[in-house]
């Protein structure tokens, strides 16, 4: 996000004093200053995936060990069949001889189901779509805005840290469950046209969960557009580069290389790698709308000024996991609808430690702006558990900075 377009154009020159707690203007600050606190279930996840209760009670159940057999209950079983099969030979003798009886009784037909799996329009597999089953669907999604409203911009470092820690909008909560369809696509066989209508199909499920929220919190909720490109070419952020996606600020819009899925090779099949890019990046559109990344930019610009280099990548992690907590939500919002199964869900787990800095450079000691590949995982499962918006506010100044590496 090197380009903010038009806000970038009132880059702060200095000129704000600095909120209480954050010490004056060209006083150093740390790296411990911009790191957030973590609930008690966002510790750093071990190798593999954890239990399905460490994440979400009840998300997907625990698979049990199997039972020894007893010696007592076999003895009970060779006895127990041979009566079974006795009596049920008994029992149809004498069902025999009753239908014998009544063979001139007429039997009435049977009645027909009303409907099947796939008549009007019923999805064949997941549930069926019942509208009082599922949240926002009386949610009336804006259509597209190629001139959407300024993101704001802070007048003061005070409100820049106010609106990273106090934002009004972490006061709500995302909907569950809610209604998401979706022509699943091949990231890697997609067309360019068949990718434009799948990733446009996923922006329509994320303004059905956080379209509702932002017009709550008195934010604008203009619906984005994807654009989906290949090769090189020129945005209103920049130059285009293949096997990429970006948010960007200037045209509040997003890009998505078609060759993307190529970075990822063991997932490149996987539609949810899709599903999962586009959510992150229009969660950076939330923090343009909301104002979260115009204070993370006046802050990180701070402290490159400062010449404190650690505390700006600090300041950019907590912008990235909080889009990766907030694509966790979206997912926890949908999964129901989608009834994609715990496969698809490793594939996001194994997405995100697939984008983790150590994994990026493979160096496992390897501190960038991103976040390690576990952290990211840890940010994106907490967002999956909870609804309440404040779960994903990186910028706590109580969260482990391990929790933010």
């Amino acid at each position: 996000m090197s380009a903010w377009g038009s806000p970038g154009q009132q880059s702060p020159q200095n000129p704000w004093g600095a909120p209480n707690g954050w010490g004056p203007p060209g006083a150093p600050v740390s790296a411990r200053s911009m790191m957030p606190a973590a609930p008690p279930a966002m510790m750093p996840m071990p190798a593999g995936y954890p239990p399905a209760a460490a994440y979400a009670p009840g998300y997907y159940p625990l698979a049990q060990p199997p039972k020894k057999k007893s010696k007592v209950g076999l003895v009970v079983l060779l006895v127990l069949v041979p009566l079974i099969v006795l009596f049920l030979i008994i029992f149809v003798q004498a069902l025999s001889e009753v239908m014998r009886e009544s063979g001139n009784e007429a039997s009435p037909a049977p009645t027909a189901p009303a409907s099947f799996p796939g008549q009007d329009g019923d999805p064949v597999d997941g549930p069926d779509p019942v509208e009082d089953e599922w949240v926002n669907e009386d949610y009336q999604i804006p259509p597209f805005n190629a001139n959407p409203p300024e993101l704001p911009w802070p007048d003061t470092y005070g409100e820049a840290a106010d609106w990273l820690n106090a934002n009004v909008f972490y006061s709500y909560a995302s909907g569950a469950p809610v209604r998401c369809d979706l022509n699943m696509v091949d990231p890697s066989t997609a067309s360019k046209e068949q990718m434009s209508a799948y990733t446009n199909e996923i922006v329509v499920c994320l303004m059905r969960v956080w379209g509702p929220e932002l017009e709550a919190a008195g934010f604008d909720a203009s619906t984005p557009k994807v654009y989906v490109y290949s090769g090189s070419g020129q945005s209103a952020c920049g130059k285009l580069s293949p096997g990429n996606a970006f948010y960007c600020p200037a045209d509040q819009q997003i890009y998505y290389a078609l060759d993307i899925a190529d970075e990822f090779p063991a997932l490149k099949h996987e539609a949810v790698l899709t599903v999962q890019v586009i959510a992150h990046e229009f969660a950076h559109g939330i923090q343009g709308k909301t104002g979260v990344l115009a204070g993370q930019r006046v802050w990180e610009q701070y402290f490159e000024e400062q010449k404190d280099m650690a505390a700006a990548m600090a300041s950019s992690r907590s912008l990235e996991m909080q889009a990766d907590c907030w694509a966790g939500q979206f997912y926890g919002s949908v999964e129901k609808y989608l009834n994609l199964g715990p496969d698809a869900t490793f594939a996001l787990f194994d997405l995100m430690i697939e984008l983790g800095d150590d994994t990026i450079t493979g160096d496992p000691n390897f501190v960038g702006d991103h976040g390690r590949g576990h952290n990211r995982q840890a940010w994106f499962i907490n967002g999956i558990s909870n609804r309440p918006i404040s779960t994903c506010n990186t910028f706590r100044d109580d969260i482990p900075a391990e929790d933010l590496a």
